[in-house]
């Protein structure tokens, strides 16, 4: 039998950690010359599987709510329950990757601008290392972002059997 408080605080941890990346991904954007389309897409996705996941959250916290969605499971509705769940493991694993990523550009650019002696020099240097970072990472980020996306497609398809 599937737990609904362990859907509901799988989904709210999740929502954390599509903050965080939101946020180091806003850093990126804010500190990069030319900010590339991906970059951009990317944030887009990440807050909406974390608005999807947050409705799911919210959903199974509410006992009649979940009570109704998980009463009398057929065979099917349970393992469908259960790959959800799965799902929502594998996506923090891939938030967690995310993560690490935009933390390895946010964090490398920072020690360059330490680095730098003069003044007018950190600017430059500060752009062109997040931009050489991200060029570096380009291929991972397009990877994971079509994991975000597609755990995206799949919370609002589940979002969709709560509400039916």
């Amino acid at each position: 039998m599937i737990d609904p408080i362990s859907i509901a605080s799988i989904s709210a941890a999740l929502v954390v950690a599509c903050g965080k990346i939101s946020q180091h991904i806003s850093t990126c954007l804010n500190k990069a010359d030319d900010v590339d389309t991906t970059l951009l897409v990317l944030k887009v996705e990440v807050d909406a599987l974390a608005a999807a996941l947050g409705s799911i959250s919210v959903k199974f916290n509410d006992s009649s709510t979940a009570a109704t969605v998980l009463q009398s499971l057929t065979g099917y509705e349970e393992e469908f329950w259960g790959n959800v769940k799965r799902s929502m493991n594998d996506c923090g694993v891939t938030l967690g990757v995310l993560e690490q990523v935009c933390q390895s550009i946010n964090q490398g650019q920072r020690e360059q601008v330490f680095q730098s002696i003069k003044q007018g020099e950190r600017r430059f240097i500060r752009g062109a290392t997040i931009q050489t970072r991200l060029e570096r990472k380009s291929v991972e980020i397009t990877l994971l972002k079509q994991h975000i996306t597609a755990y995206h497609k799949a919370m609002g398809l589940t979002l969709q059997l709560i509400a039916v």
